[in-house]
Formats: C-alpha cells, structure tokens, sequence
C-alpha cells in the first residue's frame, strides 16, 4: 500500500516540475 501512495507522490511532483518549470525550460 505504501509503494501506491509514494508512487502517486512522485508522479504528481514530476506533473507539478513540469508544469511549474516546463514553461521556462521549453
């Protein structure tokens, strides 16, 4: 159960990077 939280964690702060900073880099 713990791997699914971590997991969806990671996967929205990767979302959040991108979208935060896609903006600047791209």
């Amino acid at each position: 159960a713990m791997v699914g939280v971590v997991a969806r964690v990671v996967i929205k702060i990767k979302i959040d990077i991108t979208n935060g900073f896609g903006i600047w880099l791209f």
